[in-house]
């Protein structure tokens, strides 16, 4: 099947400015996985000890997985689609059996789990294959690369569904961890190199609701185990207070997440350039702490409810408060990534539950459920103090909502080398046909800041931007403290300043970084010769032949040194495995020196540069950032 390839295009049909909605038969999917969450629960609370922990936390991620590999695949194809509704169809009996088989997994029904968990895996790779093979040639790729690694770590599953169980633990994390270090690897593999995350052209709307739609599938485990077991007591004013108990901590949880934190990301993904980069974090590794928060929670919530009086036994203990620690430290993550710091409030909050260990086991389990929610609460209620919980701007471009509470909360707890957004967004002026604007525009983007973009042209504006750069010239930043940035490569030097540091898109090291920066100072001086050249022949009455051969012959020869570095160089962008400010200069100046002096380059002399050009051009954040030339009047 995935050798012929489909005829018909799966892929879901992308609309500017739309989120691709969730369909219901994605809400069906779900359903199985409602079912596992709780297994996993069940799972934990049969066996408290270390081992069942381990053991535990490993189907949990495992599960997690599998759902999160369909939501993806999901996020490329069209659930709408016969045949893409019938692999879910497919894949929910598998993961039928793979949930059956949590609570012996690591007893008579190993390789059931095994086999059911690689044939989710496997199989919805090689559908993808098969749908995408005629249609998108970079995803294909980037699912054979999925499926190689896939089928590597598909051997140490089935190894360990037929090992004996004393085994199978060490077998099975092995496969767990070659899969969760193959998307942070970019599934590299030495036949096809690695996938790039701006090529993976995510819908970050419809990532992010399927993200938060298993959040509520784990909280709602939550309370359907509070009400099970509830419902089994004898009503009395005890078991009344642990129920209550139990109900608001899962409406604090809620509110922890959902408030402000997931609509700020969601609002983050969806604005960005590279969603990938952000969905690979930010909704493939993270909310899995977040969904084992719950879980062990929910855990702890049966225990009070079974016996909400006496002193708390240690598994009580550890499961209320290193639950509830865990889901503040998820979102604390989750967070931090978004915004570039860490909220004060969940701070104290998991510094008030670890101030809350000595004294616990002096307390009844009633007493710690009822500590417990009232941190949450008080998490909650301090993070949302003062502000209204959506994301919107005044007209001055002023932040509001929850991007202006969470700057607030923020603000006494930076951690270093994240982003830190101030209260106002950046202002990049000039229009985007400037290589110049254009690669600051691209970087932006990429690292995720916002930015109003204002396009006046240094002729027909002239006024508008002097008020803001004395020397009339674009591009000109305005950042959000005021200050006034004018020449493109300080502008990346300050942008590079907020990046952490695995993320700077000049190489930080030497010999790469003087390297780079010959790179892209070539290509801004080439682009610099090619608006001089532009000018000398639009805008002067006698044109200088000797002037306009001069700057020619500097393009070729330039270009040329540039050509033969690149090819040279091979590989998938100028330094390393990630695009850099070098890639984006020599491609915005190449479009320019096209768009602006037609007939000028036969591109077929620089078959590297073009090769990169063409690539980097048909990527999202290119297409985005770009415009027609239009010539000064």
């Amino acid at each position: 099947m995935a050798l012929s390839g489909a005829s018909n295009d799966y892929q879901r049909k992308r609309r500017q400015g739309e989120s691709a909605r969730v369909e219901f038969v994605e809400l069906f999917f779900d359903l199985v996985f409602v079912f596992a969450v709780t297994q996993l629960s069940h799972f934990l609370l049969k066996d408290l000890s270390v081992d069942g922990a381990f053991e535990g936390l490993l189907m949990l991620v495992a599960v997690w997985w599998v759902w999160n590999y369909t939501a993806w695949v999901t996020n490329w194809l069209d659930p709408g689609k016969a045949p893409v509704r019938g692999m879910l169809f497919a894949l929910m009996l598998a993961g039928l059996m793979l949930s059956t088989s949590i609570p012996e997994a690591f007893e008579g029904r190993g390789l059931q789990f095994a086999l059911a968990y690689v044939g989710m895996q496997v199989g919805r790779t090689l559908f993808m294959l098969w749908a995408l093979k005629n249609h998108n040639r970079d995803n294909y790729l980037n699912f054979v690369r999925i499926g190689l690694w896939l089928a590597l770590s598909g051997v140490f599953w089935i190894a360990g569904g037929l090992a004996a169980p004393e085994n199978r633990f060490a077998l099975w994390a092995v496969a767990l961890l070659i899969e969760l270090v193959s998307p942070a690897l970019g599934f590299w593999t030495p036949w096809h190199g690695a996938s790039s995350t701006t090529g993976w052209d995510v819908e970050g709307g419809h990532m992010a609701e399927r993200s938060a739609l298993f959040i509520i599938i784990a909280l709602g485990e939550s309370i359907l185990v509070s009400g099970a077991t509830f419902a089994e007591l004898e009503w009395t004013w005890v078991n009344l207070a642990a129920f209550l108990t139990t109900f608001f901590a899962s409406v604090a949880m809620w509110l922890v997440y959902f408030n402000v934190g997931q609509e700020l990301a969601h609002h983050k993904i969806s604005e960005a350039a590279d969603t990938g980069r952000i969905a690979r974090v930010a909704y493939t590794y993270i909310p899995v702490i977040l969904v084992a928060g719950i879980i062990v929670v929910a855990v702890s919530d049966e225990l009070v409810l079974a016996h909400p009086l006496g002193h708390a036994e240690p598994a009580l203990i550890w499961t209320a408060i290193g639950g509830s620690a865990l889901y503040l430290a998820g979102n604390l993550l989750f967070k931090f990534y978004v915004v570039g710091r860490a909220p004060l409030s969940h701070v104290i909050g998991i510094a008030v539950l670890a101030a809350m260990v000595p004294f616990a086991s002096h307390m009844s389990p009633l007493a710690i459920g009822a500590a417990t929610t009232v941190v949450m609460v008080l998490v909650a209620v301090l993070e949302l103090r003062g502000s209204r919980p959506n994301i919107t701007r005044d007209r001055a471009g002023r932040r509001t909502g929850a991007a202006r509470l969470l700057d607030r909360d923020t603000a006494s707890c930076s951690i270093p080398g994240g982003f830190a957004p101030g209260r106002y967004d950046m202002i990049l002026i000039g229009q985007y046909d400037s290589p110049f604007v254009r690669r600051v525009g691209i970087a932006l983007r990429l690292y995720g800041l916002p930015f109003r973009h204002e396009p006046w042209s240094a002729f027909g504006d002239a006024d508008k931007i002097r008020a803001y750069n004395p020397l009339t010239r674009v591009p000109t930043l305005v950042l959000d403290n005021g200050e006034v940035l004018i020449d493109s490569h300080m502008m990346l030097d300050y942008l590079d300043s907020l990046a952490p540091s695995g993320e700077v898109m000049f190489p930080k090291s030497e010999p790469a970084r003087h390297q780079a920066l010959k790179i892209t100072t070539l290509a801004t001086g080439v682009g610099e010769k090619a608006v001089s050249l532009f000018y000398e022949k639009r805008l002067h009455t006698h044109v200088s032949e000797v002037w306009v051969e001069r700057c020619r012959t500097q393009i070729a020869s330039v270009l040329a040194v540039l050509e033969a570095e690149r090819a040279q160089r091979g590989g998938t962008y100028w330094f390393g495995d990630r695009i850099g400010h070098a890639d984006i200069a020599v491609v915005a100046v190449l479009r320019f020196i096209n768009d602006a002096h037609q007939g000028l380059l036969d591109m077929a002399e620089f078959p590297a540069l073009a090769a990169d050009a063409a690539r980097l051009e048909a990527m999202p954040v290119f297409k985005e950032i770009s415009q027609e030339f239009i010539p000064p009047a």
